[in-house]
This record gives structure tokens, sequence and C-alpha cells, in this order.
């Protein structure tokens, strides 16, 4: 009796580490945060878990908020995809111009902050998002590949980075 109770213990034990360890990549800002886009080009609040308001553009004039949404299939080690939507316009314009419905970026952490990385669009003629879906898919190491694709968004210069300030 008493070795089925340790036996049983073991086992519960062993699945709650497990269940633990299996859950998504942890996201690199917090509801709260403040985050400067591009050098000053714009600021980015982080009002929620999914939500960010973006205030930016010539003169500070644009502002809006913006729906984010992890996307669970393409986590990879620290890496993540996201989507985003625009939510309301606060002022006249869009500061991002997001055209269609959702863009498709790859979220990365980084010293200072987070960087992302254009991957598409929810157009259906978009191709960049269904050539990196099938690479990611065919990849045996998702993480490398989505380093990978980091890095050659650095080299050509598409990495945006969101810097710390609060």
């Amino acid at each position: 009796m008493f070795k089925k109770t340790k036996l049983l213990f073991a086992i519960f034990t062993s699945m709650i580490i497990l269940l633990v360890g299996c859950g998504g990549p942890e996201i690199p800002y917090k509801k709260g945060e403040v985050y400067n886009y591009k050098d000053g080009d714009a600021f980015v609040n982080i009002t929620g878990d999914n939500e960010w308001k973006v205030k930016g553009g010539r003169g500070m004039r644009s502002e809006a908020l913006y729906k984010v949404e992890p996307m669970d299939e393409f986590n990879a080690g620290p890496y993540s995809v996201i989507k985003m939507s625009l939510k309301e316009v606060i002022s006249k314009k869009d500061p991002w111009l997001i055209r269609q419905d959702y863009e498709y970026f790859i979220l990365s952490p980084m010293e200072e902050g987070f960087g992302t990385v254009y991957i598409g669009s929810s157009y259906q003629e978009d191709k960049e998002l269904k050539e990196f879906r099938k690479k990611f898919e065919s990849a045996d190491d998702k993480e490398a590949f989505i380093k990978q694709e980091i890095e050659k968004a650095k080299k050509k210069y598409n990495l945006n980075k969101f810097r710390k300030t609060s």
C-alpha cells in the first residue's frame, strides 16, 4: 500500500513538473510598460495583455489602439509570432498603417526590450506568410529557423526595435 502511494505521488509530481514546463514562451513586455519605437518615431504603451496604444507619426499626431495576439502554433524557444490588428483609431490616422485585417510579426526578446520582424498579412494573395508557414513547419529545428529569419532581417535593416523607456 505504501509503495503504491509513493509511486502515485511520484507520477503526480512528474506530471505537474512536465505541465509547468510546457508553457509557451514568455512575452517580452508587460502591461504598463512604455517602449520607444525606431528611436522616437513612435511610442508604444502596453495597455493590456493583448492591447498596445501607439502614438507616433509626424509631430506625434497619429494615435491608435492595436489588438496583439500570440500565435501559439509558431512558438519556438524564446521566439514567438504575433498577429496585430487595428482596434481603434484615436486621432485622424493609424500610425502604423495596417492595411489588412491582420499583420504577422516574429517577436524576439532583446536586451533593452524586444524586436519584431514582419512576416506577412491576412491578405489572401500574401505569399510571404504562406512561405514562412511552410518553411517553419518543415524545419527540424524551429528555434534555429526563426533565429535565422531574425538575422536575415537584421542584415536588411528590417528588424524593428522597441526599447523600454519605463
